[in-house]
């Protein structure tokens, strides 16, 4: 009788790859998830913080709207006291101007920011006391930002672009930029 010998194959190395494989690819599968948590988390998070500034900005509009009011029923009260007084028609004038002026910032406020294409974000808008106004805001290249420059200096309200500087990241192709816009005064 012959014995044959059966040839063995160690599998053990084999089934250590592949468990070691295994745990690699649930790690990796791990740290895509927690990366997208996180990515999820910074959206919500700017998503809020825009939220918060919206509803700043609203509660200082109606702020200011309640001052107006105040300051023009105070104006009729002095009106009806002094009627005939110079100095009270000079006054109401005045006020009369400054509510203009400050409904139609409010109104070209609205509608630069309505003017915005898809793919600007307005980050900040500031009236300066000479008749300027700042705007800090970035978009996704250069043609965007192009656009939008031309669509502002079509606006009939905007004297003159003064001042333009922009950034643009070459990886991202994203440019930041702030522009100096001069107000076109209101009689």
């Amino acid at each position: 009788m012959t014995v044959r010998k059966e040839s063995r194959i160690n599998l053990l190395r084999y089934q250590q790859e592949e468990a070691l494989e295994s745990k690699k690819n649930n790690q990796f599968v791990l740290i895509l998830g927690l990366v997208a948590l996180l990515l999820a988390g910074a959206m919500g998070g700017a998503w809020w913080s825009q939220n918060q500034n919206l509803q700043t900005v609203k509660a200082e509009n109606i702020q200011l709207q309640q001052q107006v009011d105040k300051l023009t029923s105070s104006v009729v009260s002095t009106d009806t006291v002094t009627k005939g007084s110079g100095e009270v028609d000079k006054r109401s004038s005045m006020i009369n101007t400054l509510q203009k002026q400050v409904r139609v910032k409010s109104k070209h406020f609205q509608d630069i920011y309505l003017l915005s294409i898809p793919g600007i974000t307005i980050g900040k808008m500031d009236v300066k006391s000479d008749n300027n106004f700042a705007m800090s805001a970035y978009c996704g290249s250069q043609a965007k930002f192009i656009k939008f420059l031309k669509e502002l200096r079509e606006l009939d309200f905007i004297k003159e672009v003064k001042n333009i500087s922009s950034k643009c990241n070459t990886k991202t192709g994203e440019v930041n930029f702030n522009i100096i816009l001069v107000w076109e005064e209101v009689e």
